[in-house]
């Protein structure tokens, strides 16, 4: 089955300079998803809230390190704004990111940008629901996305990976609004018709973010993102010793142990084997299916759980992924 799928963005007037072009990005559902201009050459930005308690930014840091990901950034935004478990100030979540980011430096990797802080304080719809009323603080997570979407395009757009809430993009779109055609957001249990998900609690960010900018959302029910049916087979076997990798058993056994998933990093997955995306909806804002002629995001709601599980494993555990590559001249 072949189906070609069509995003378009309109900039809103009065917020860039002149007439906005309208954008199309190409789409094909054919043995998984498969995004034409996405592939390991993107620019790609990471934006998360913990760094430690799913393996994603493990497999990316080794990743930019044997330079197979163009990671151009870290943000880490703050985490779920004070909800049960997750009572957490900035300053701790930035610590956390920061401690990885030096034993990273330690063990000899290379290619990965220093983390930066993104969005502190959810978002308050305005009264007249009109998206660029919304008030917004700026940071340096923010004007990181600013500056690095200017440099990408429609046909080769930034792509960020959100495992949390996607505040700071929604910030840096309210900044500056002739970015949206630029990005593309993979975000983790997103979003979700009238009811926030483990990802969203700040709802609309989250909602700018779908409407504004092309959106991926993995698992926004969540059914796939947990699935004790079918446990994960993580074997580290033979990985290095070395003060990064302290932080991989910590996963491996503290967090996993918890957890038994992989948390965030399918979409980090994605460039990698796309095929392990087995199903693609394409949704409307409230919940029902769309057509190629309209829709409002794409729902990824089926997963290959098991090769997730393999892939990471396998490729955290190889000692020649923390071998530096230099940084090209």
């Amino acid at each position: 089955m072949r189906i070609t799928i069509w995003i378009s963005l309109l900039c809103i007037s009065g917020f860039c300079s002149g007439q906005h072009q309208r954008k199309k990005i190409q789409y094909i559902i054919k043995g998984g998803l498969q995004i034409t201009g996405v592939d390991e050459t993107n620019p790609v930005i990471y934006d998360n809230d913990l760094v430690v308690d799913t393996p994603e930014v493990f497999y990316l840091w080794l990743k930019a390190n044997k330079r197979q990901i163009n990671l151009v950034g870290n943000i880490s935004t703050r985490d779920m704004y004070g909800q049960p478990d997750y009572e957490f100030t900035h300053d701790q979540t930035f610590s956390q990111w920061t401690d990885l980011y030096d034993r990273a430096l330690k063990s000899g990797l290379r290619n990965i940008p220093a983390p930066v802080k993104g969005a502190n304080n959810g978002l308050t719809r305005p009264g007249d629901g009109i998206i660029e009323k919304t008030k917004f603080q700026t940071s340096a997570g923010s004007d990181l996305i600013i500056k690095e979407a200017h440099k990408a395009s429609a046909e080769k757009p930034l792509c960020i990976f959100a495992g949390g809430n996607v505040t700071t993009i929604a910030h840096a779109y309210l900044k500056d609004n002739s970015i949206a055609d630029k990005i593309l957001v993979f975000h983790v249990a997103g979003y979700r018709h009238n009811e926030p998900t483990y990802n969203s609690i700040d709802t609309w960010s989250t909602y700018i973010v779908m409407k504004k900018i092309r959106y991926i959302n993995w698992s926004g029910d969540l059914h796939s993102w947990y699935d004790p049916v079918r446990p994960l087979v993580v074997d580290l076997t033979g990985m290095p010793l070395n003060p990064f990798t302290e932080l991989v058993r910590y996963w491996s056994g503290a967090a996993y142990a918890v957890y038994k998933d992989i948390g965030d990093a399918p979409p980090a997955l994605y460039f990698f084997d796309h095929s392990l995306w087995k199903n693609v909806v394409m949704q409307k804002e409230n919940g029902t299916t769309g057509s190629p002629e309209a829709f409002d995001y794409l729902l990824v709601s089926e997963n290959d759980w098991p090769g997730y599980g393999k892939i990471l494993s396998d490729y955290i555990k190889d000692p020649a992924n923390y071998i530096g590559v230099a940084p090209e001249r």
